[in-house]
């Protein structure tokens, strides 16, 4: 065995067993390495780790667009005014004496602009409540809501619905003055519920601005007999037999008091066109047609006829040297079967005219109504006059802005018999 076992060969035994060390060896390393690379993949993924991946130089990457803003929490924007006058006059008829007495009115205009062209707008009106007698002193106030409207505007068409004001006439709402607009103010329709279409002409027809703002509207409605028209503080309604009443009701008669959306109005309106060579200078105008539907005292005096409406408004506004503006309106409106009872028919006018400078201004409004029942005539005249103050015009300071102070006097011809009132008002008009 020995003589088998050389010399040469124990060394080539001992070279093979030194591979076969090394060779082991070699493969434990690369097990070790390898299970290194698992637990580090492992510890990557549980804490989601992603490496990093850098772009070529020569290709950089374009930036991420930014991101929107984010969405308001409270979608919503909130607007509106408050008007408010503090007036103490003193009145009285021919042979009658005269009586002083202090009164005031506040309007509280409140929109909420949704998204999508929404919009909810509402009134709230204070002021005084009809006198049920002659000794009372300080005039009973009763708070109510005046309008409540929802519109939806979607460019050139508007659709509207809620507790509505249709639009006939225009110098109840532009007539200067605190007596301005007293006679027309009485075809002036308020307090109705319905719904109507407001087209506007200009984005319609891609007019020239200096054509102004033209306005089509159609309207249906009725009175309103709601809880809305109940007054918050005092009783607002007169009845038949001279009671007041909280809110409306079918047995208080007039015209639109009916079930039913049995009236309606058109009206065509236009603002702010330009007289070409006069800068400054602008026109305006409105057309109305109303149909009104009689109220149960019409049918109970057998009388119920529908009532018939239209009425003319024109107005400019001038811009004279020495920094003074001249303004002026007239407005004509013919009811037939006022109120809607057969037989009767009312013819009024409204005309003034305003010189402005600075914060200074004077007014002067004549007015009349002529009415026949029957054939038998019922006129009245009135004149009346005012002058106002801008406050914070007149001072600079900031906030007295919304501050004014007028001056009125009315002389008023009924029936031949003359009557006179003058008051003094302050005036505190916002918005926020």
């Amino acid at each position: 065995m020995r003589s088998m076992l050389s010399a040469p060969v124990l060394r080539a035994l001992a070279a093979c067993l030194a591979a076969l060390l090394v060779t082991a060896e070699l493969a434990e390393a690369r097990v070790g390495r390898s299970g290194g690379s698992r637990a580090l993949r492992q510890q990557e993924d549980d804490l989601d780790f992603q490496p990093e991946v850098f772009a070529p130089a020569a290709t950089p990457q374009p930036a991420p667009p930014p991101e929107p803003p984010p969405a308001p929490a409270f979608p919503v924007t909130i607007s509106g005014s408050l008007d408010s006058l503090a007036v103490m006059e003193r009145a009285g008829a021919q042979g009658l004496g005269r009586r002083q007495t202090a009164t005031s009115a506040t309007d509280l205009g409140i929109n909420l602009a949704f998204p999508e062209g929404f919009t909810l707008a509402a009134l709230f009106r204070a002021e005084p409540v009809p006198q049920t007698s002659a000794s009372q002193g300080l005039p009973a106030h009763a708070a109510w809501v005046e309008t409540l409207v929802l519109r939806w505007d979607i460019g050139t068409w508007t659709f509207f619905g809620g507790k509505i004001h249709p639009r006939f006439g225009v110098a109840w709402q532009r007539a200067p003055g605190l007596y301005g607009a007293d006679l027309a103010a009485e075809y002036e329709l308020r307090e109705k519920l319905g719904f109507g279409v407001q087209l506007d002409i200009r984005e319609l027809t891609a007019l020239n601005p200096d054509f102004g703002i033209h306005i089509l509207q159609f309207e249906v409605f009725r009175a309103d007999t709601s809880l809305l028209t109940a007054g918050v503080g005092h009783p607002r309604w007169t009845s038949p037999e001279g009671r007041l009443r909280w809110r409306n009701g079918r047995d208080l008669g007039g015209a639109d008091n009916t079930p039913g959306m049995g009236g309606f109005a058109l009206s065509l309106t236009g603002s702010d066109i330009e007289i070409p060579g006069a800068e400054g200078s602008t026109l305006g105008y409105a057309f109305s047609y109303t149909r009104r539907e009689p109220g149960q005292d019409a049918n109970a005096a057998e009388r119920a006829r529908r009532e018939d409406g239209r009425l003319a408004f024109l107005r400019g506004h001038f811009e004279l040297p020495l920094n003074l503006v001249l303004e002026g309106m007239g407005e004509i409106a013919r009811l037939d079967a006022t109120e809607g009872f057969a037989g009767r028919r009312t013819l009024s006018t409204t005309g003034a005219i305003t010189l402005r400078r600075g914060a200074l201004a004077f007014s002067y409004v004549q007015a009349a109504r002529s009415t026949r029942e029957l054939g038998r005539p019922d006129n009245i005249r009135q004149r009346s006059v005012n002058a106002t103050l801008d406050i914070g015009a007149a001072t600079g300071i900031e906030i007295l802005g919304p501050v004014s102070i007028s001056l009125d006097a009315r002389q008023t011809v009924e029936g031949g018999r003359r009557s006179e009132a003058q008051a003094a008002v302050l005036l505190y008009s916002a918005s926020f």
